[in-house]
């Protein structure tokens, strides 16, 4: 049961706001509010450890989409749709970034390719697409000339694959996740928010004054509470469309010559590999077992896991003795069937929000996400319009989005 000591200081009811979800999406929904509004009593509840099911599990890819899945997505839900998902993907990474600056050691700018041959997805159906897409990024907000057709291997790459032939992303993201998430957490801590551990939340019960906030050490009372537990926020409320599905992931011992550096994408975003230092991570495979990655427990098969040595053997042309597996994990995603767009809501009269169901884009996604929700929760709660400035900007971009807006908010006023 809670003590008195996290009673009195930890935490004092009411809260003002409770979210429920330490990974991207609830620490920036967090920081944004004690950004902007430093005088509420903010609550992160986090089951076990920060951000443990997706967000510091997952393989540290920043990026917006390949070549394929975008050209997937846009036959799938129509331009309009990925078109408004490519901005608010730019927009949290931006967001991102913006938190992560000056932290070499968490994120590094890398770039990002896609490979085609006879064995993946053939690219002379993305030859007429690579306009559009580097115009829809474009009117994003993004850079001006992101996709370009390759007519060589990068830096001698040599996959054993026939004929194969690329796709350069112009900008793509590297970050530690478990680095990004504890560096987010220090940020939140130090303007003041409380991170509650171990005291998972059972069950929500809104009722006139707020909600309350059900846990096995008992029940706290909050004015307002965001859920952004992404895969399990289903079990808090239990009609909202969100599944859970693994995603599994390998890496290798130090390898002592890299075959490539970068991120690499293939199969319509299925799979995706990257270095690490002098180690190779490669992650993906779910197309192999549907039904056995729908769950919501962390885990490894050995179909997958072999598979994904398969195809790391035949992307760097190295035999599979050669690279030896140092970890192999899991994490889960939270996916919208039918949809592409995430959960972003509110609830029982302004007092419940919800930010779930990244679709496998968190990291990039998540960060806008939570603004976003934040800015939603503010709106309720003193019942007018306002917009929260957008911080950061996407590399390579011409203009921040400060400079985009000549003219401060009062909302950045009011911080200076």
């Amino acid at each position: 049961m809670f003590t008195y000591w996290d009673c009195d200081y930890l935490l004092p009811q009411p809260c003002d706001v409770a979210i429920i979800g330490g990974g991207f999406t609830g620490m920036s929904a967090a920081l944004t509010i004690k950004r902007f509004r430093p005088r509420w009593h903010v609550v992160v509840f986090e089951s076990e450890a920060m951000g443990t099911m997706a967000s510091s599990r997952n393989a540290g890819f920043l990026c917006l989409g390949s070549p394929t899945e975008l050209v997937s997505n846009i036959q799938n839900y129509g331009v309009p749709v990925v078109e408004e998902l490519l901005r608010w993907k730019i927009m949290g990474a931006s967001l991102l970034l913006h938190y992560l600056k000056k932290t070499i050691s968490i994120y590094h700018k890398s770039v990002g390719y896609e490979i085609f041959s006879t064995d993946f997805p053939e690219p002379d159906r993305l030859n007429d697409q690579l306009v559009v897409l580097n115009g829809m990024l474009r009117a994003a907000g993004g850079p001006a000339q992101y996709f370009t057709k390759m007519q060589k291997a990068p830096g001698g790459w040599s996959p054993a694959v026939e004929n194969p032939s690329w796709v350069r992303m112009a900008w793509e993201g590297q970050i530690h996740p478990a680095a990004a998430v504890a560096r987010l957490r220090l940020q939140f801590q130090n303007l003041g928010g409380i991170i509650s551990t171990h005291h998972p939340v059972t069950s929500l019960e809104p009722d006139s004054s707020g909600v309350l906030l059900h846990t096995a050490s008992g029940y706290i009372r909050s004015r307002q509470v965001l859920v952004a537990s992404n895969a399990f926020a289903a079990k808090l409320l239990p009609k909202l469309p969100v599944e859970a599905h693994r995603a599994q992931v390998l890496i290798t011992n130090p390898l002592g010559k890299m075959p490539f550096r970068g991120n690499v994408h293939f199969r319509e975003g299925y799979m995706y590999s990257r270095d690490v230092g002098q180690r190779l991570l490669i992650g993906g495979g779910r197309f192999l077992d549907f039904a056995g990655e729908k769950t919501d427990r962390v885990g490894t098969t050995d179909r997958i896991q072999d598979y994904l040595i398969e195809q790391l053997s035949t992307l760097t042309g190295m035999r599979s003795d050669e690279l030896p597996v140092a970890d192999r994990w899991s994490g889960i995603m939270g996916f919208t069937p039918g949809r592409l767009h995430p959960i972003m809501e509110i609830r029982e009269q302004g007092m419940v929000a919800v930010a779930a169901g990244m679709n496998g884009m968190g990291t990039a996604l998540g960060p806008y996400m939570g603004k976003k929700a934040a800015e939603m929760l503010i709106q309720e709660r003193e019942g007018r319009a306002i917009h929260l400035p957008q911080l950061g900007f996407f590399p390579g971009s011409l203009k921040s989005s400060r400079v985009l807006s000549k003219k401060k908010s009062k909302e950045e006023k009011g911080l200076e």
